[in-house]
């Protein structure tokens, strides 16, 4: 990952992955509103499994960034640490929208 001129995220992907990756980040953005509700009714056996499937979507398309923040709220949901899911949650949405993806 880069970042451009104005700090935005940057990652170059396979042409042929596009119409993939495009419906993974609408399935992400999903799960930022999922992780919202789940976290307003501390519903963190929820939350842990949303952790969970954002660890593996961004994994299988090499969205490193994604992944980890996945498994981040996979673990603060196990320790119940509403503070940081709240973190992971607001820099998951943040990077969502300032991704920018360039397809070669």
């Amino acid at each position: 990952m880069k970042t451009n001129s104005i700090n935005k995220p940057v990652l170059f992907m396979d042409k042929e992955l596009e119409e993939v990756i495009q419906s993974s980040l609408v399935l992400e953005k999903q799960n930022v509103c999922l992780l919202e509700v789940a976290l307003f009714g501390k519903n963190f056996s929820f939350l842990g499994y949303l952790g969970d499937q954002i660890y593996g979507h961004g994994a299988s398309l090499g969205f490193t960034y994604i992944s980890e923040i996945g498994k981040c709220i996979e673990i603060a949901a196990k320790e119940k640490d509403t503070n940081l899911i709240s973190s992971l949650i607001k820099a998951l949405k943040l990077y969502l929208q300032n991704l920018d993806i360039i397809y070669v």
